[in-house]
């Protein structure tokens, strides 16, 4: 990092040679050198010009993207489709990967199962208390239906599990979790039987006391009616959370771009609870754990710090020109963001800048070093002559100035 031309300096020299412009303008030249001898002095001159006269900061970094979407399956699963590649363009809502919906799907099939029961029960209820007992047989009959339907969702579900474990690599890590969900299952599967056979049981009974004459009171009835109400929002909401997991089942780009990581393939295991993102310059924890990361082609933007001495000159919206490595073409870019808090190392205070290349170029990489250099202070319509007839000794420095044909040293 080099700060150039300080500003105090380069005000002092715009008011001095201000002045030499004013004897320039009545004697046409300004002087350079002179050939010493003896005989008559011989000038060679130039002129002053304005022009402009930029104090600039040096920096170092390396190109991160603008914006990029960290992407993973918000269910759990068995991943059976991998559709894109590294470094393939994808476009909004394009397939990235697929995993298996077939346990999804059952716990869908089972949810409206237990919807249609608890609505049938919420029906019956709401009937007179004269069809008590048709009411007590049609629940018990549903029930016995979700029951059937309840087995055979959890055969499907371990039938899939297994087929899971039998396509896995012996001993590798996807068996290894195959095993582990098929464990799992056996015991939510052993549940949900007991649970709907309960359920049939406990109907069994009701119907009994129906055709025995114990019916219910109204107050009873009442209370039954506002608890099925329950039940069925309850049950209603299952079912579509069900559905929007199967849903899910599928990977997605939220954006056009293009496949930066992959992370995941086919045969392995995936579990919701990753979340996913989409960030500007995410954090590389983020990359190294998302499944797919998606970049948005061609914008980049340079990460780098400045010493506690200058990051006051330092400011949002200052011009800079980016050089990357391996290029000799400097691209416009402005100061996006300037730290407020210090990174302090062996005693020396640090902070974070951040500038942002102008459009997009997708010639650039993500990681590639690069040189900024950017414009902090700048003077215009200055009068200027060539450094070479800038005379200096000591602190003080001069020019000569041709008027008439004779040269007088002026201070700078």
């Amino acid at each position: 990092m080099k700060v150039r031309s300080p500003l105090a300096q380069l005000m002092r020299h715009r008011v001095a040679v201000v002045a030499v412009a004013v004897v320039l303008a009545a004697g046409a030249v300004g002087l350079m050198y002179a050939h010493g001898s003896t005989a008559a002095p011989q000038y060679r001159t130039t002129s002053a010009t304005l022009g402009t006269i930029k104090q600039t900061l040096s920096l170092t970094g390396n190109l991160t993207p603008i914006a990029q979407s960290n992407l993973n399956f918000q269910v759990s699963g068995t991943v059976t489709a991998v559709d894109v590649s590294v470094g393939q363009a994808v476009t909004a809502g394009q397939v990235l990967a697929t995993v298996d919906p077939a346990t999804l799907q059952a716990t869908v099939t089972q949810a409206q199962a237990n919807l249609t029961a608890d609505q049938a029960k919420q029906a019956a209820d709401n009937s007179s208390n004269s069809s008590s007992i048709a009411t007590a047989r049609t629940t018990l009959s549903n029930d016995e239906t979700a029951y059937t339907d309840t087995v055979n969702v959890s055969n499907q579900t371990l039938s899939a599990d297994q087929n899971a474990i039998n396509a896995a690599a012996n001993g590798s890590q996807a068996q290894a979790t195959a095993k582990t969900q098929y464990q799992t299952d056996v015991a939510r599967t052993r549940q949900a039987n007991d649970q709907a056979a309960a359920k049939v049981s406990s109907d069994k009974t009701a119907l009994a006391n129906a055709e025995s004459g114990n019916g219910s009171s109204s107050a009873s009835s009442q209370a039954n009616s506002a608890q099925d109400a329950a039940t069925v929002s309850q049950a209603q909401q299952a079912v579509t959370t069900a559905q929007d997991a199967v849903n899910n089942a599928t990977l997605t780009a939220p954006a056009a771009g293009e496949v930066a990581q992959i992370n995941t393939a086919v045969g392995d295991a995936v579990s919701t609870g990753s979340g996913s993102s989409a960030a500007a310059a995410a954090s590389s924890s983020a990359s190294t754990t998302a499944q797919f990361i998606i970049l948005t082609p061609g914008s980049f933007e340079v990460n780098s710090t400045v010493s506690d001495s200058v990051v006051s000159e330092v400011a949002i919206g200052q011009r800079a020109v980016v050089t990357a490595a391996g290029t000799t073409n400097g691209l416009a870019a402005k100061v996006s963001s300037v730290g407020v808090i210090a990174t302090v190392t062996s005693g020396v205070a640090t902070f974070p800048v951040t500038v942002q290349i102008t459009g997009t170029h997708p010639s650039l990489r993500d990681g590639m070093s690069a040189t900024v250099t950017v414009v902090i202070n700048e003077v215009v319509g200055v009068l200027t002559v060539p450094t070479s007839a800038v005379h200096t000794n000591g602190t003080t420095s001069t020019v000569q100035v041709l008027k008439n044909g004779v040269a007088t040293a002026v201070t700078v």
